[in-house]
């Protein structure tokens, strides 16, 4: 699959795709869809609504949310995903679903919910992007690539281990995830990464705008 086509929301540009991985309780009670809308709007190319405490009911209301505010911002330059429930993403008419490592199977997904309909997989090891490819899905999230409060005492793989995982993913998109800030990011370097994936680093950032430029620099352009 070397020649994957990259799909067109993720079609190369001058900056780096930069993705948003929520969790709500780090923001003021009912502001997430707002902070997504601005996010969105300074340039995040994907939303995963990643809010496992909440019931199907509560998910799907917050989703519907989400999506409304990031179409108003956005358009259609930011896909909005769901964590682990495929049947609160289609409910809510959301762009696709997230599945965790040993979430529901891939194909049993596509079989519910055909393209467009993006499916991404959270994955760790270079086996695991490999079989997420071979399952296919749409993207992979592979981490985590450095220390993260979001998975405490995990080491991270380092750029070292995001080769591997990269050769694995043989073309299919493959985003880096975990412990990704201004101060991580430019340790990439010119990996051929779909993007990277942060949650603090843009939920909690002053400035929104500055938070996706940092991120999306593009070793490789000359702004």
């Amino acid at each position: 699959m070397a020649g994957m086509k990259r799909p067109e929301w993720l079609a190369a540009g001058r900056r780096r795709p930069v993705a948003l991985v929520t969790q709500r309780n780090l923001l003021p009670a009912g502001t997430l869809p707002a902070r997504a809308a601005a996010l969105a709007a300074a340039g995040v190319r994907l939303v995963q609504v990643r809010e496992k405490d909440l019931t199907g009911r509560r998910l799907f209301h917050l989703t519907v949310q989400v999506l409304a505010a990031v179409a108003t911002a956005a358009g259609d330059r930011c896909r909005v995903v769901v964590n682990g429930r495929a049947d609160v993403a289609l409910a809510a008419g959301a762009h696709g679903v997230h599945l965790p490592g040993r979430g529901l199977p891939v194909a049993a997904v596509r079989r519910l919910a055909p393209p467009p309909f993006i499916i991404g997989v959270s994955t760790h090891t270079p086996e695991d992007v490999e079989a997420a490819r071979a399952a296919g899905a749409d993207y992979v999230f592979f981490g985590p690539v450095f220390p993260t409060a979001t998975h405490p005492g995990a080491e991270g793989t380092g750029p070292g281990g995001l080769l591997s995982a990269l050769k694995a993913a043989a073309g299919l998109p493959l985003w880096a995830i975990g412990g990704i800030h201004e101060r991580t990011v430019g340790d990439l370097g010119q990996l051929p990464l779909a993007g990277v994936a942060a949650m603090r680093a843009l939920l909690l950032a002053d400035d929104p705008e500055a938070a996706v430029r940092a991120l999306g620099a593009n070793p490789t352009s000359r702004d």
